[in-house]
């Protein structure tokens, strides 16, 4: 994430990963602890991560994500997607998160296999 950092000219001023935790729900605590922090500091430009599939795998919550972090000041960016504000960006955005909804529910619908 820093080389995507740098070419945006943001300084890294924290990091937060949930190692071992699951975007199906955003019910992580780092993820928890950096949407407290872009909400009451508002001191966020930039939300970086590799892909989109580690933000949030369902669109509700992506949707509602995705509105608070835009009235705080804060862009999502994708270091593997093309990803951005313009109305591309946003429409490739909408279509991979419903695509991830979609992979999820699925998966949730497999039989376990034992």
């Amino acid at each position: 994430m820093l080389p995507a950092a740098e070419q945006l000219g943001a300084d890294v001023i924290e990091e937060y990963l949930d190692r071992g935790e699951s975007a199906k729900t955003v019910d992580r605590p780092q993820f928890q602890r950096m949407f407290t922090r872009i909400r009451e500091q508002r001191d966020v430009d930039y939300v970086i991560l590799d892909k989109v599939d580690r933000f949030a795998r369902n669109r509700r919550d992506d949707a509602n994500l995705m509105f608070e972090m835009k009235a705080a000041g804060a862009q999502l960016i994708s270091v593997k997607e093309n990803i951005d504000e313009t109305p591309a960006g946003e429409l490739l955005h909408a279509i991979m998160a419903g695509s991830l909804s979609s992979t999820a529910g699925t998966w949730a619908l497999r039989p376990s296999r034992g």
